[in-house]
């Protein structure tokens, strides 16, 4: 069975009709593999590999290793990972129709490319400029993708195995008749450093891609020959961008974004803005919750990285989904003991986990070869808790703070909690079961820095009329039923309606993360004369 993670082979070119009018007579999209239905596209993602019930029979330290290597490989894509192979397949489409090697015009705009690219500043203060002006860039401009989500999530995976459909270089000797010798890579991952400087982004990607065209008789060596004499970024921008043109680079991945050094971030981005500008490549950026601020502070590139739309992955949520997870994960049994997959179980590896697809992996993992070691042979909810306990010591307070709510352990955690404001439109990676109402995040409100006097308590919430200027207190509202932000919204909507105006400015400084302490005193100082 194919590995999805195996990204595709080298094979020849095979060219195929296009159904696009603009697709066609274009030899990079005509030698893709035609579009598959989302259906065949979640078939061919899946990997299961081998399992005989007979190895639970086998002696102990073979049946760990085995519990090991299967969970380690097993993929089982769900509908987010179907999605972003759809957003991925029109991404590298859309690309490759700025880029025609079959046009006469082809190598003069991509020289023209070169040209326009120049280097202002130096180390991380440099800024690559192009074609800033988007008109300016001949052709329609390429796409871009940001996927972004909770640390230990699977983006990773996700990106490769949705790249795993294509192969990894196609090689060109003919086209409609005529001699057309290309060696075609469909994709380049690079995975950003703390550096974060343009020349060690540069020769990442010569070395990532040497790798890729390794397999020819005569490989390049493009990382030796490019940096010898160690060249000025002015030099090394236009060559890589050029390699890149003539390679057929359909689609530049940049992962792990939230690493970059929040100085380098400027530099970094405005060379991927060129590149997606001036050349055509197109970029999909992938990172944790804490990469949001790299984006945000640099529009140009939150503009261009979402064209293609942003995807914004929160936890899982219990459902259907969740379930086929744990069973397509459950199967991989080598205690001697059968244990059958029960709703308990399904609910216990959720709370553990908290939806985190790397800690649900270790904790299966974990138990099994807890159970295989003592003797137990089954793997129980309490085996379950135990090795979560004990094993998963470092992120056992994130999850015990999200399992809890802890607002003072979350807060100083950005990497596992979505801003409230963008939770609000992520989606899940495990969608929640059609028509189940969804939660809003747990989120204690905030007390006031000075005691306050105490409030008596406002008339039953079902009353379906007040008086107007007589609000609700923040206090009558159950911490545990709505978040923070979402009560100070609740009650900043009930003044607007009650003609208080005060708290319209409220409103609008409650709905950000930064105006949020600032609401809340808001609220608090003003609540006596709102209840009036």
């Amino acid at each position: 069975m194919h590995n999805p993670l195996h990204l595709g082979p080298v094979v020849h070119a095979v060219y195929h009709d296009q159904r696009v009018a603009e697709y066609r007579g274009n030899p990079w999209i005509e030698a893709l593999p035609p579009v598959v239905s989302r259906a065949e596209a979640k078939d061919r993602m899946a990997f299961y590999p081998e399992y005989d019930p007979a190895d639970r029979e086998a002696n102990p330290e073979e049946r760990e290793d085995a519990v090991s290597a299967k969970l380690g490989t097993a993929r089982h894509p769900l509908s987010v990972h179907v999605e972003l192979h759809s957003r991925l397949s029109k991404l590298i489409r859309q690309g490759y129709a700025r880029r025609n090697p079959a046009l006469a015009r082809f190598q003069p705009d991509v020289e023209a490319a070169q040209r326009a690219l120049r280097v202002e500043g130096t180390g991380r203060d440099a800024v690559v400029r192009g074609y800033d002006d988007l008109r300016a860039a001949p052709g329609p401009s390429a796409t871009g993708l940001s996927l972004i989500g909770v640390t230990g999530i699977g983006k990773t995976k996700m990106v490769e195995m949705a790249l795993g459909l294509y192969p990894a270089v196609i090689v060109h000797s003919e086209y409609r008749g005529k001699p057309f010798v290309r060696t075609q890579v469909i994709s380049l991952t690079l995975t950003c450093t703390k550096e974060g400087s343009i020349k060690s982004l540069c020769h990442n990607f010569l070395l990532e891609l040497d790798n890729a065209l390794s397999f020819l008789p005569y490989p390049p060596s493009y990382l030796r020959d490019y940096t010898r004499g160690n060249p000025s970024i002015d030099r090394l921008v236009p060559r890589l961008a050029g390699l890149a043109a003539q390679h057929g680079l359909g689609v530049l991945v940049i992962d792990e974004l939230q690493d970059l050094n929040p100085r380098g971030s400027r530099a970094i981005l405005s060379f991927l803005v060129q590149l997606v500008n001036t050349i055509g490549v197109p970029v999909v950026l992938v990172g944790g919750i804490d990469a949001l601020p790299i984006l945000q502070a640099q529009f140009r590139q939150a503009r261009r990285g979402a064209t293609e739309g942003d995807m914004i992955l929160d936890r899982p949520r219990k459902g259907r989904e969740w379930r086929e997870l744990c069973e397509a994960l459950w199967r991989y049994q080598y205690t001697t003991k059968e244990t059958p997959l029960t709703d308990s179980l399904v609910d216990e590896l959720y709370d553990l986990s908290q939806g985190i697809t790397q800690w649900l992996v270790t904790g299966l993992k974990l138990a099994q070869s807890r159970a295989i070691a003592t003797g137990l042979e089954r793997v129980t909810p309490r085996l379950l808790r135990s090795v979560f306990t004990d094993s998963v010591v470092v992120a056992g307070p994130v999850l015990r703070a999200l399992r809890t709510g802890d607002e003072a352990e979350l807060r100083g955690r950005p990497d596992v909690r979505l801003p409230w404001d963008i939770a609000q439109v992520a989606i899940p990676f495990a969608a929640a079961d059609p028509g189940e109402v969804r939660r809003l995040p747990q989120t204690p409100p905030l007390e006031p820095a000075e005691p306050s006097p105490v409030v008596q308590p406002a008339e039953d919430f079902e009353t379906p009329r007040r008086r107007r200027g007589q609000l609700r207190s923040s206090r009558e509202i159950d911490p545990e039923s709505l978040p923070a932000r979402a009560t100070l919204v609740a009650l900043a909507a009930e003044a607007r309606a009650a003609g208080t105006s005060e708290h319209a400015t409220f409103a609008a400084c409650a709905l950000t993360a930064e105006g949020l302490d600032r609401g809340v005193a808001c609220v608090i100082a003003r609540r006596s004369s709102y209840e009036r």
